[in-house]
């Protein structure tokens, strides 16, 4: 089969295997059960069809696409990484063999065979994991032989094991010159290392649909046995795990190292003394966050500006007698605070702003930095010279138009569709949305770079293109909308050719799966009537066609024809 494992938690019910799948991802076998390519069937048919070896070779010689390629030992131990070496064993003794499988609770005799019902669910689990995904089998998925049980008991114990020469070995077989009766063996690795030795082959569209391992499998290994079986497990040993897929031991979540104020330790702030707005932001439970210490900041300016002198002059203008009320304050003082009256006065003349309408006072950002404020108040203070604007091309770093169309649910439409085996069609993956991204960000940057060519100015030019002429200006802004169209064609364009590449894709998946039905069905048809042609000439009485019963009509007819040929 070579089918990808399923290596993830498993579900509610099933905890007892989280070691088990934790050992899986951490051992030897794991890239080789994980990795999970797009199976070019194109590649796998010709290495099969074109496949040559004899006996004693220690090459696999074949032809696919035109390209003559080949697989040995070592290409399977660089791709598949089992770690192993080219002078470890293939197969242990019997009696070595049987004291592990008495540790995993095997009730059976001393293999071979092994029989894979006979092993306690748990280490069940792993033996069928190993025939699935790694083995040679096509079918037959109940035993194990002796060099099949030797891998899996290398894999618990740690043993040196040469899991490339048993992979090597079992590919070897089925060479056509050697095995007429050739079949898909190990379509899987050879995908991985076809694509690793040889990454120029062409790629193909049709693809081998090969199913993953999923976490059905948990339910299908502990179900309860039928009592109608003649292999059964009586749980007669308990479980024991051990090895490399020994029980884990979960450490707890550390405490995070904090303190937290009580209520007895909040300090109620009360506010300045001639401040009339409350302060904000205040922290209750006792520790303050940035923009509480950014307020404060800022209320603290405001007393400093208010207090500056002490002998600043508060005015109030009186709307009834346009009578100006001065108060002299100097704290600390034992006397009086003495009150004049005073005429109205034009303002107007004294302080020429004085018509102006108020302007609230800027108040800095804590956030920033002084840079950036000094920025922003020479921004404010100093207006730029409209006068003779400039008109100048500058091109941004990622057209929005671009982030739309990444962040837009309908770009999932335009993603080429997933290939079997690859996972759900619901969305597009971050490959796609990465090349995608990539494709509109080179049409952008060679939109830029020919408004940069037409924008090339010589000191004449320069003259010209910032002179008071209309008609200049005129013809800048229009070389400005038009290069602005040609970047919108440019990512119309773009977003087409990828909706007709996923739609063309599409199209051959869904013939392919034309196809197979109508094979399937002819195949179907076919056999139904071959096992109806048998029971009707088996069994001539249930499965013939009853003879039609006669009407009166028929009958009468009948008999006259009788009558006349008489």
């Amino acid at each position: 089969m070579n089918i990808a494992c399923y290596l993830s938690d498993p579900p509610k019910g099933f905890e007892t295997y989280k070691s088990l799948i934790v050992g899986l991802n951490t051992c030897r076998l794991a890239h080789s059960l994980r990795e999970n390519p797009v199976i070019r069937e194109d590649w796998i048919k010709d290495f099969r069809d074109n496949s040559t070896a004899k006996k004693g070779d220690s090459v696999i010689k074949s032809k696919v696409r035109g390209t003559e390629v080949s697989i040995s030992e070592q290409d399977i131990r660089d791709v598949l990484l089992f770690g192993d070496a080219a002078d470890d064993p293939i197969e242990y003794s019997k009696e070595k063999v049987m004291d592990v499988l008495v540790k995993m609770s095997y009730e059976g005799a001393t293999p071979p065979p092994t029989i894979k019902k006979l092993l306690h669910p748990y280490w069940r689990l792993l033996a069928h994991i190993y025939l699935v995904c790694i083995s040679g089998n096509k079918s037959g998925l109940d035993k194990l032989t002796l060099k099949q049980t030797s891998a899996v008991v290398s894999v618990v114990e740690g043993w040196m094991y040469n899991y490339s020469k048993s992979v090597f070995d079992d590919m070897f077989v089925n060479v056509k010159t050697l095995n007429e009766k050739c079949w898909y063996r190990f379509p899987r690795f050879i995908q991985m290392i076809l694509e690793k030795k040889y990454p120029k082959l062409p790629v193909t569209v049709k693809t081998y649909d090969a199913k993953m391992m999923n976490h059905l499998v948990f339910t299908w290994i502990n179900q309860k046995s039928r009592d109608n079986v003649g292999v059964k497990y009586e749980n007669k040993r308990a479980l024991t795990k051990f090895g490399t897929f020994a029980e884990i031991q979960e450490a707890a979540p550390t405490q995070i190292n904090a303190i937290v104020a009580e209520e007895h330790d909040v300090e109620i702030i009360e506010p300045p003394v001639g401040v009339q707005e409350p302060i904000e932001n205040v922290d209750l439970t006792g520790i303050e966050s940035e923009e509480d210490v950014g307020d404060d900041r800022m209320i603290e300016d405001e007393e400093e500006d208010e207090h500056v002198d002490e002998s600043e002059t508060e005015t109030e203008i009186m709307d009834e007698g346009l009578t100006a009320e001065t108060v002299h304050v100097s704290p600390p003082h034992d006397e009086p605070v003495s009150t004049t009256e005073a005429t109205a006065v034009d303002r107007s003349l004294e302080e020429p702003d004085a018509n102006l309408p108020p302007r609230k006072r800027s108040r800095r950002d804590p956030r920033l930095s002084d840079e950036v404020n000094i920025q922003a108040t020479s921004e404010t203070s100093n207006p730029t010279d409209t006068s003779q604007p400039k008109i100048n091309y500058t091109p941004s770093e990622l057209n929005p138009k671009i982030i739309d169309f990444i962040l837009d649910e309908r770009t999932a439409m335009y993603m080429p569709a997933p290939k079997p085996g690859e996972g759900s069609s619901s969305g597009p993956s971050e490959a796609d949305v990465i090349r995608a991204a990539e494709l509109l960000q080179a049409a952008a940057v060679q939109v830029e770079a020919t408004v940069k060519l037409k924008q090339v100015e010589t000191p004449e030019t320069a003259a010209i293109a910032y002179s008071s002429d209309s008609e200049d200006l005129f013809e800048e802004n229009e070389t400005t909308i038009l290069m602005r169209r040609i970047s919108t064609f440019e990512e119309d364009k773009i977003f087409k050719d990828a909706q007709i590449a996923s739609l063309m894709e599409e199209l051959v998946v869904k013939n392919q799966k034309i196809n197979e039905l109508e094979t399937n069905l002819g195949a179907l048809s076919a056999i139904v009537m071959d096992m109806k042609q048998k029971l009707e000439g088996k069994f001539p009485k249930e499965f013939v066609d009853p003879a039609k019963e006669s009407t009166t009509e028929e009958r009468e007819s009948s008999k006259e024809n009788s009558m006349k040929k008489q």
